[in-house]
């Protein structure tokens, strides 16, 4: 899936270079997907304070590493946007300007892909490919949040900050290998000969791959923690419905993941948007990306997620009488049980 291009000399010798109806159908979505996340950028921006508070008023201490990733979530869906807008905002800007069609120029038998318009696509695929790399870490994030919940929520004798430990270090590996393999491929992209657009094509099946994987990831994640928290009760009803919700969330970001990767996959490897009519590739692509991003982030922000991980429930629960209880550690009982026995 080509998200724009000059047009070529030979559709049929150049299959793999991106071609003047490559941008038809982001000239017309352009406008409403950029409005869309220029919304969403306004609101992350302004929500960008509840982070900002300090420690004695987001909770206790122990709250602070969660707290850390709620921030750096926050951040990730700001930046995703933001990008999603310049590039959706530079695409209106060249249309009205009419700065997309000034590389195509000589007769219909001898138009070059010149090396402006490489230039051109190239910047616009990476404008356009940044974001999903960045959404798909963020997604991985959000599997760190809900894995450190369901922990939380469970009355178990494991050492929770050795789990946290262990899944962050997985977490900074993944989104380690994800940017750099994308810088490589964007690094190719400009230094490499890419008539035959393969280059290209690769940054697309890439977006793919991340996509399933981290579904991959999650869906394993899932069945671990199902096994390895199985026998541990919940500690009482306000843990229960923070993991609800978390894991609604979570189910919404997945489901997007999914369409995303298999909208990249199949208009990468066939060109099925240049079959459609020409009002309705822009309906296509929009309603993907309304669905696999706008969609969830928007439930983000409404779907009282953020108040519901602010509450300081990971340590208390209460018992069917309604006694809040804590638990506490043998050398505690034994602590007890000595005074009691002077």
């Amino acid at each position: 899936m080509c998200v724009c291009g000059w047009k070529s000399a030979d559709h049929a010798t150049m299959a793999g270079a991106p071609t003047d109806f490559d941008l038809t159908y982001l000239r017309a979505a352009s406008f409403p997907l950029g409005l869309c996340y220029l919304i969403l950028a306004s609101i992350f921006v302004s929500q960008q304070t509840l982070f900002s508070c300090p420690k004695t008023l987001c909770g206790r201490a122990k709250l602070v590493g969660q707290q850390a990733h709620l921030r750096f979530f926050h951040a990730s869906m700001t930046l995703c946007c933001i990008i999603r807008f310049s590039s959706f905002a530079a695409i209106s800007v060249f249309e009205i300007t009419g700065l997309l069609d000034t590389g195509i120029s000589g007769s219909d038998e001898a138009q070059q892909y010149t090396w402006q318009g490489k230039l051109f696509t190239n910047a616009f695929t990476v404008m356009f490919n940044m974001p999903d790399i960045i959404t798909v870490c963020t997604y991985l994030l959000l599997v760190l949040i809900f894995a450190e919940v369901y922990q939380e929520s469970r009355l178990h004798l494991f050492d929770s900050l050795d789990f946290r430990r262990k899944w962050l270090y997985g977490y900074i590996v993944l989104v380690m290998v994800f940017f750099g393999a994308q810088i490589i491929l964007f690094v190719l992209l400009f230094s490499v000969n890419d008539d035959g657009g393969g280059l290209q094509l690769s940054v697309y099946l890439f977006v793919t791959v991340c996509n399933i994987c981290v579904v991959i990831i999650f869906v394993a994640f899932s069945i671990y923690l199902s096994i390895t928290f199985s026998g541990f009760p919940y500690k009482g009803e306000i843990q229960r419905e923070r993991m609800r919700k978390v894991a609604s969330v979570v189910n919404w970001w997945t489901a997007g993941r999914v369409l995303w990767g298999l909208t990249t996959l199949t208009g990468a490897s066939e060109p099925w948007l240049a079959m459609l009519p020409a009002w309705a590739a822009p309906m296509v692509i929009t309603g993907a990306l309304v669905m696999s991003e706008v969609l969830p982030f928007s439930w983000v922000l409404y779907g009282n997620f953020y108040s519901m991980l602010a509450m300081d429930t990971s340590q208390s629960y209460a018992d069917e009488a309604g006694t809040l209880l804590w638990p506490v550690s043998y050398t505690h009982l034994r602590a007890h049980e000595t005074e009691a026995d002077l």
